[in-house]
């Protein structure tokens, strides 16, 4: 649970013999035979069905039996049939008929949920057909979809910086997904990243970071310059197992992925109506539109983690990166930034010196 929660990162596939969804049908299972309080079930159930939890699940495999055939099949090559506490007929077909229903219950939490009858498959067919579902779930994650809407249903009047109410039925009724790479040659389309700008409460100072070279093409904005902010392009598993289909939902999900993954930590970006920034000079910023959720908290008692992948601590020494905390007028006058981060610091935050502020009694 560990590694699902705050290293996932680290794995590439993680199998799960008695995973979440199994965890729920025994809790289903317990409570409708009376050996679990209501307060207690639900306090388990809501635990078990945690978007960090569900966000990382992929795929749900269920098998099913037959009591007969699970009977058959356990005491094989055992020198006893004596029946056991679960493994008798009666509780066999019991929670067999649980498994069912839990199905129709949470499928719709998960991205994808299949049940499969084995009673007249040999271990060899199930490990063949398991496989086959689990390499083509593979690809298709690998095949990243990212989300867009069209170009033509954003009023071409706004300013670079906005708020989300300009776009938000644009966003809600436009918003789909295509391959990245069909997107990002496509002029007519729009990206949008959700990115968070992490400051520190009360004060103007944020958490800076620093993409990894190797990690962004050579004409991104975003090579050699120092962020104010962290997050990415929404993808098609941001949306395919939230229970509310809202796209602003849609949006923060993203960035809790997102910041989860570049730092290790974790956002709850709770604005329903925050800035944005589409920056239209002719660079590869015309196709991509920020959504910035300011984000306050105390960055002292703030761990980032930087794999050094993606983001990285310095390219050289000498050089800020990844997880400084900067006053917004020493990063505006000191560093190079992208424009992003300008019309961040600019328009969203505000420029406040925060050594000027104490000097002049604000503090």
């Amino acid at each position: 649970m560990d590694t699902i929660a705050n290293n996932a990162l680290r794995v590439d596939v993680i199998i799960m013999d008695r995973g979440f969804f199994d965890a729920l049908c025994w809790f289903e299972w317990q409570r409708t035979n009376g050996l679990l309080r209501q307060d207690d079930y639900d306090r388990f159930i809501n635990f078990f069905l945690a978007p960090r939890f569900r966000m990382v699940i992929d795929l749900v495999l269920a098998f099913d039996a037959s009591p007969d055939t699970s009977i058959e099949r356990e005491y094989r090559n055992l020198l006893t049939r004596k029946e056991g506490s679960v493994m008798r007929r009666e509780v066999l077909a019991s929670y067999r008929e649980i498994v069912s229903k839990s199905l129709e219950k949470y499928k719709h939490m998960f991205r994808q949920v299949t049940m499969s009858n084995t009673d007249q498959k040999t271990q060899d067919k199930v490990s063949y057909d398991i496989t086959k579902l689990t390499l083509e779930k593979l690809r298709g994650i690998a095949d990243e979809k990212i989300g867009h809407i069209p170009r033509s249903k954003i009023n071409s009047g706004l300013s670079s910086v906005f708020r989300f109410d300009e776009i938000r039925d644009a966003v809600e009724g436009s918003m789909a997904y295509a391959e990245r790479d069909a997107v990002e040659h496509d002029s007519s389309l729009v990206q949008l990243l959700p990115i968070a700008v992490i400051k520190q409460r009360g004060e103007p100072r944020i958490l800076v970071g620093r993409k990894a070279e190797k990690a962004v093409s050579v004409k991104s904005p975003e090579r050699k310059k120092l962020l104010g902010y962290f997050g990415g392009h929404v993808r098609e598993e941001d949306s395919n197992f939230l229970v509310d289909q809202n796209n602003l939902e849609v949006l923060k999900q993203c960035l809790y992925r997102e910041v989860k993954e570049e730092i290790g930590i974790d956002v709850d970006p709770s604005d329903d109506n925050p800035y944005c920034i589409w920056v239209r000079d002719g660079t590869k910023s015309e196709n991509h539109l920020a959504v910035v959720f300011v984000i306050e908290r105390d960055l002292q008692n703030t761990r980032v983690t930087v794999d050094g992948e993606e983001m990285v601590r310095y390219e050289k020494k000498g050089v800020t990166g990844t997880g400084a905390i900067l006053n917004t007028n020493q990063l505006l006058k000191r560093e190079k930034i992208d424009s992003w981060t300008k019309n961040i610091i600019e328009k969203i935050i505000g420029l406040q010196d925060t050594e000027d502020a104490y000097q002049k009694g604000l503090f």
